[in-house]
């Protein structure tokens, strides 16, 4: 029980030591300790490859695992209201740490050349949020289909959709075709996306 304790003191003394590296070298926005394995830094978009490159590497550090990438949204923010949201894992010091950065002008960096993991969690922020992901060698649709119009997670298109795909007795095949919104109920105003961009294409 008590090597089990020490244990746990050391790791925290070396997650604490590794954080305050994070804060000497990094100029970082914010340092939060959700946990007693799990921290929250919140850092500007332009130095997340050098971070992400030091967090793995550095000997204080060993984040060898990036388990999650995810987009979060803050409605309250009209101006940029994305964030994106890594995960990574240290099991040499047994911690976790959540690495914020806003999405300004809706775009990151990639560093799928870092953590292998991070080529389908990009992908499914281009997908999913429309964050573009810069320098992504195959940045591509992975849950919707070919030529939709809209990013499901944004809320920017009518649940309908677009387009209708059927298919077609006469011409033997699937077809793509305009979908018609003639009933009323179905023109109601899109207040759920953030810049009323919807709205404005239906006047």
């Amino acid at each position: 029980m008590k090597r089990c304790q020490l244990n746990s003191s050391s790791h925290l003394f070396q997650s604490f030591q590794s954080l305050l590296t994070h804060v000497f070298i990094f100029p970082t926005i914010n340092i939060v300790t959700r946990t007693s394995f799990t921290a929250c830094v919140f850092l500007d978009k332009c130095y997340i490859r050098s971070y992400i490159l030091f967090l793995k590497y550095h000997i204080l550090c060993q984040y060898e695992i990036l388990t999650d990438i995810t987009g979060v949204s803050d409605i309250n923010q009209k101006d940029e209201p994305y964030s994106v949201v890594y995960e990574l894992l240290s099991l040499r010091f047994n911690n976790r740490l959540r690495v914020h950065v806003k999405a300004i002008n809706q775009c990151v960096s990639s560093i799928s050349d870092i953590y292998f993991s991070a080529n389908w969690g990009e992908c499914e922020l281009w997908d999913m949020y429309g964050i573009y992901i810069e320098n992504h060698e195959k940045l591509t649709r992975l849950l919707t289909d070919y030529g939709f119009d809209g990013h499901p997670l944004k809320k920017d298109f009518p649940l309908s959709g677009y387009y209708d795909v059927r298919y077609n007795e006469f011409k033997k095949r699937v077809i793509v075709d305009k979908l018609e919104l003639g009933q009323e109920y179905r023109v109601f105003d899109y207040k759920v996306s953030f810049d009323n961009r919807l709205f404005l294409k239906l006047i």
